[in-house]
């Protein structure tokens, strides 16, 4: 997708893509379903799938176009942004141990860890899983010559 791009340029935009895809994902989700997901008057299922789309999808979507905008090191990057997600979770998770707040419940901080981590890992698994199709498509094109 952004192999048409410089490379010089890749490398300087790809920290400043991630906002640029986060805002880009919240005006979607946002006009496309959430305001239909508000109606349900299910205060409850409405928060658990809102942060499927936030946490799951949204940080997911983010990390990859990230990730995919280097031209090289994308399991390394990968490997960082999980790294960074793991202890912001663990600091997260810590702080509202230790400090109960009212506005979020423990289970609450949990869960929305438990996707966060999950859509690290997705993207993790996407770059080693697009580092392989390269490699075995380099290995077939050696083979083949």
């Amino acid at each position: 997708m952004f192999e048409k791009m410089p490379n010089w340029l890749r490398w300087v935009l790809f920290i400043p893509v991630v906002p640029a895809a986060a805002a880009l994902y919240i005006y979607f989700v946002n006009i496309s379903f959430i305001h239909l997901l508000n109606r349900l008057e299910l205060p409850m299922l409405t928060y658990i799938i809102e942060r499927i789309f936030y946490n799951l999808f949204g940080i997911c979507f983010c990390l990859t176009v990230s990730i995919n905008m280097i031209p090289k090191g994308k399991i390394v990057l990968s490997s960082v942004y999980l790294g960074i997600t793991l202890l912001a979770i663990g600091m997260s998770i810590a702080f509202s141990l230790l400090i109960p707040s009212e506005e979020y419940a423990v289970w609450q901080v949990i869960y929305e860890s438990i996707l966060s981590v999950l859509a690290a890992l997705i993207s993790l698994i996407m770059a080693l899983s697009e580092r392989k199709i390269t490699v075995e498509s380099i290995n077939e094109n050696n083979v083949n010559q």
